[in-house]
This record gives structure tokens, C-alpha cells and sequence, in this order.
């Protein structure tokens, strides 16, 4: 029996304010409101109710027990609390002063802890005042609907209002309680907008983390740390929009611009990227992406000098019954030195023209096999560029793989001249190819520099118009099975 009710019947209740008689302006309305006037009414399928008409009146009220709607009175609905309004609190009106290098931490505090105690919905607000307010400590949000803004002056990268945090490996801004073992704890709605936020003097942590939350949206923020950047776990539908996150060489942990992940405690449903630059600065991983996160959405973001950009690992070994899905538009990669996209274990995936070049260290995209129980699977690649690579442009051990019309040229040009453009492992199994080029792919080793190469155990490889003439060599075939299907539009000699 589902706890969920279906669509409901066309049958509305609908709280509103009761104006008093001759209340027509806003003054009028601010009067009213102030002498306790106003009243609450309902609405009944567009018919006003007085009090005396809900004794008769019959609502549709879902009932999770029986599985059913079941007629009540008006008069046996829960009473809700009346809605937040929105506030604007202005830390400086507190003490804040952004007389960098004294800290204006008791003071952004207060204000914090004002909006965290408050039935108001309210942004803290940071005023570009041209020097950074200073914070030694974190800053928690506990509160729904509550935003960090600042206000920008002329572009993602300009300045405007600076917030810096000198608080060793704390994290900076966090929405939603941190406290592990328990699902609860996180806030609805709100985020951080308009920010720049300093990490340059952070020996750890994150700058910015959302902890169990949901609907939370971070834009137009741009982040400098020697710490991490952006770190979600367990929330559902966060949005990271016109952000730049950028890494500076400092601490020794694991660094990334963006991690991503859930477990067993608190599940992660749901993060859309857009239109983010993410600078590893040659010191970390652009993307992370752990344990049970679901439906990944990345569309116009660039990953720049990562020792890898984005990395997929650690999804827990369940995962065939909760799915990961990937969808990425126009996701780019360069001067990294690791893989653009390395699958560790997961399914479900599909990048629709990307652009992953200029990787001097490794292949530029790895899709490993995963762990017998829960293969690799289920990836679609269309489009795109992907090369100038230290090994081969596709690496692929996983399952049930198509590639379509993709440019692959230049395997191994920064490398060991070692590799080549497609190269299937031995556990690659159910692969299409459709199409594409595999060109100027270089190789001094024997058996190297080929456009497609079959290790033994590859099965069921059908490969359909693929241009191989800019290629050293073109098909190395170590596979034994009688399903391969090749029907090269053109070989080089």
C-alpha cells in the first residue's frame, strides 16, 4: 500500500486573510495589521467561509493508513503556522565592520544566530564595502529559507562582497547540521548568492558545505581556498549555478572543487551544475563523486588543471538498485593531468559533447569495470572531442557502451607514444560504435598507435563507420570471440 496519495480531487481549502471592511491600500493595510484586525478565513472552492459555516463543511483528507481519501469536517484540519516573511539583516547593522585583518566573527554571529532562532525567512546580507569581513570560526545555518548574500559588482570574478574565514580546517558556510549518524537536522531552501568567498588563509575543511538539506542554490559565488571547495552530502535537488571555484596549493588532505556523495545514514537525490568554472589549480580532483548520490546534471561547466576532473568512485555495491545517472552537456576539460572522466563503478551515465583535451598523464576517459556483482554499465557518449592525451582517448572495461560520432585523435601525443584512440579491456561486453574518427593517434611501441585495439575476453564488439586513416595502425585484435563486427569506413593502410 503506498504511503503517497494520488492525485487528489478537484476539492480546494485554501487559507487567506480576512480584510476588514473598507482595507484597500497598503497603508490601510499596515494599519490594520498593526491593531490586530486581520483575521483568518477560508476558502472553499472559491466560496469565502465564515466561522459559522465550518461546522457542516467536508473536506478530502488522504489517509496514509487506509490507503484512501476520507471525507472530514473543515473543522478537523491541523492548524499550520502562519508563513515566515522575508528580512534582510545587514551584518554591519551588528558591529561588522570588514576592518581587515580585525575579525568581525561575534558579530556575523549574532546575526546568524538572529535568523536561526527567527520565524522570519531572512538573507544575511554582506555589503561590498571593498575589504573582506573576516570570520574565525563557521557560520551554520539551522534555519529554513535562509540566504548568504552579498552583492556583485560587475562579473563572477570581480570582488564585490568578500567574506574570508581564518578558521584552520573548519568548513566555512555550512547548511544544515554536520552531526553524524542521523538523517535529520537539515534546512529547506535558501543558499549562498553573490559571494566571494576567501579560503586563502584555510589550512582544510571545506568553504562551503550543505549537510542533509534540500532546494538549497549556490549562485554566482566564486571561491578561492587552500582548502576544499564545495562539499554536499545526503541533500536532495542542489543547485550550484555561475559559480568559479578555484584551489590554491596548501593542505596536505585530498583536495577537489566539488564533492558530491551519500551513504547508508543520508542518500544524496539530485545536483545540477551549471555554467561553473572549476579550477583544481593543479593540487586536486575538479569533481568527486562518492557513495549512494543519485542523478547528476552538469550542463556548460568547465574543469580546468585537475589531477583529475571528474572522478566516480565508491558507489556503494547496491547500486544496481539505486541507480546513479549522469547526464552532462558540454562538460570540458583541460590542462589537467589525469583523466577528464574516470568510472570506477557505476551506470547510467551519458556526456553529450564533451570536450576533454590536453591531459599529458593518462587516458583521457577510463570506464572501468566495477565489481562483479555490479559491473559498469549503461554509458553513452555522443558527440565531442577527446584526445591530446598521455594514454588512450577511450579506455573502457565496462558493459553495454555506446559511442557516437566521436572525434578521437592526438592517444598518446603528450605521453610515452604508448596508446592509441579506443582500447576495449577484456571485460568489455555489449559495445557499439557508431561512426566518429580516430585520427593522428601516434604509437612507438610495436602494437601501439592504433586506432581500436580488442584485449582478449572482449565480447560482442560491433564498430560501424569509424574513419581510422589518420591512425598509426588501425585494428589490433586480441580477441578470439566470433562476435566482434567490424565494418570500418576507412583503415589506414
Amino acid at each position: 500500500m503506498s504511503l503517497f496519495p494520488p492525485a487528489r480531487p478537484a476539492l480546494r481549502v485554501r487559507v487567506l486573510p480576512r480584510l476588514p471592511a473598507g482595507i484597500t491600500s497598503g497603508p490601510g493595510l499596515k494599519a490594520a495589521l498593526a491593531a490586530g484586525l486581520l483575521t483568518v478565513g477560508l476558502n472553499y472552492q472559491g466560496v469565502d467561509l465564515n466561522p459559522g459555516d465550518l461546522t457542516n463543511r467536508q473536506v478530502l483528507v488522504w489517509n496514509a493508513v487506509t490507503g484512501a481519501y476520507e471525507r472530514a469536517p473543515v473543522t478537523a484540519l491541523p492548524v499550520y503556522a502562519q508563513p515566515r516573511t522575508q528580512a534582510l539583516l545587514n551584518v554591519m547593522t551588528l558591529g561588522a565592520v570588514g576592518n581587515d585583518p580585525v575579525a568581525d566573527t561575534a558579530a556575523i554571529n549574532a546575526a546568524v544566530a538572529q535568523l536561526n532562532n527567527s520565524s522570519q525567512q531572512g538573507d544575511l546580507y554582506f555589503p561590498p564595502i571593498g575589504k573582506p569581513f573576516r570570520h574565525t570560526g563557521q557560520i551554520q545555518i539551522l534555519n529554513d529559507a535562509v540566504n548568504v548574500r552579498g552583492q556583485a559588482c560587475g562579473g563572477r570574478n570581480s570582488a564585490g562582497s568578500t567574506l574570508m574565514f581564518e578558521n584552520g580546517s573548519l568548513n566555512g558556510i555550512v547548511f544544515g547540521d554536520t552531526t553524524a549518524e542521523t538523517s535529520s537536522g537539515g534546512v529547506t531552501g535558501g543558499g549562498a548568492v553573490d559571494l566571494r568567498l576567501d579560503g586563502t588563509l584555510k589550512t582544510g575543511g571545506a568553504l562551503l558545505k550543505v549537510s542533509k538539506s534540500a532546494d538549497v542554490v549556490i549562485s554566482r559565488v566564486t571561491a578561492v581556498t587552500k582548502g576544499n571547495g564545495f562539499d554536499v552530502y545526503g541533500s536532495n535537488n542542489t543547485k550550484v549555478l555561475g559559480c568559479r571555484i578555484s584551489l590554491q596549493a596548501g593542505s596536505a588532505e585530498e583536495r577537489f572543487c566539488l564533492k558530491w556523495s551519500g551513504d547508508d545514514v543520508k542518500r544524496s537525490d539530485g545536483l545540477n551544475l551549471n555554467d561553473t568554472i572549476l579550477d583544481a589549480g593543479g593540487v586536486g580532483i575538479n569533481i568527486i563523486w562518492d557513495g549512494f548520490a543519485h542523478s547528476l546534471g552538469i550542463d556548460k561547466t568547465k574543469m580546468l588543471y585537475g589531477l583529475r576532473g571528474l572522478w566516480v568512485r565508491n558507489l556503494l555495491a547496491s547500486h544496481s538498485n539505486y541507480p546513479q545517472f549522469l547526464e552532462a552537456m558540454a562538460l570540458h576539460f583541460d590542462g589537467g593531468t589525469g583523466s577528464a572522466l574516470l568510472v570506477e563503478v557505476g551506470r547510467g551515465f551519458r556526456l553529450i559533447v564533451p570536450d576533454f583535451y590536453n591531459l599529458p598523464g593518462d587516458h583521457a576517459v577510463q570506464l572501468l569495470k566495477g565489481p562483479a556483482t555490479d559491473p559498469t554499465a549503461n554509458i553513452q557518449i555522443d558527440g565531442g572531442r577527446i584526445g591530446n592525451a598521455g594514454g588512450d582517448c577511450i579506455y573502457c572495461e565496462a558493459q553495454y557502451v555506446r559511442i557516437v560520432g566521436v572525434q578521437m585523435t592526438d592517444g598518446s601525443k603528450l605521453g610515452a607514444g604508448q596508446y592509441g584512440a579506443l582500447h576495449f579491456g577484456g571485460s568489455a561486453y555489449r559495445i557499439q560504435v557508431d561512426g566518429g574518427w580516430a585520427g593522428s593517434v601516434q604509437g612507438t611501441a610495436e602494437n601501439h598507435g592504433y586506432a581500436v585495439k580488442l584485449d582478449q575476453g572482449a565480447r560482442y564488439i560491433d564498430i560501424d563507420g569509424l574513419d581510422c586513416g589518420g591512425a598509426q595502425r588501425g585494428l589490433i585484435n586480441n580477441s578470439t570471440g566470433s562476435d566482434i563486427t567490424l565494418r570500418l569506413l576507412y583503415a589506414a593502410a
